[in-house]
């Protein structure tokens, strides 16, 4: 289990993250994290940058065949 401090800002509040955990989790001060509520508590997840790219292009292939995906659904 790892502490995290958080320190004010300006009008934000920002968590410092241990140097152990920022080089277990490679992480980079340039990526972005996921902070999602569970039934246990808080996730802290960090965001895939290939992963992202995925759902963007999925994103856009529904764009582009909105009118097809609409015929086949019916």
């Amino acid at each position: 289990m790892y502490t995290l401090k958080l320190i004010r800002t300006g009008n934000s509040v920002d968590i410092l993250l241990p140097r152990e955990m920022v080089d277990i989790l490679e992480h980079s001060p340039e990526d972005l994290a996921c902070l999602t509520e569970t039934a246990d508590g808080w996730r802290l997840s960090l965001n895939d940058p290939t992963l992202q790219d995925q759902l963007e292009a999925g994103r856009e292939f529904m764009r582009d065949f909105r009118a097809t995906l609409d015929t086949l659904a019916v």
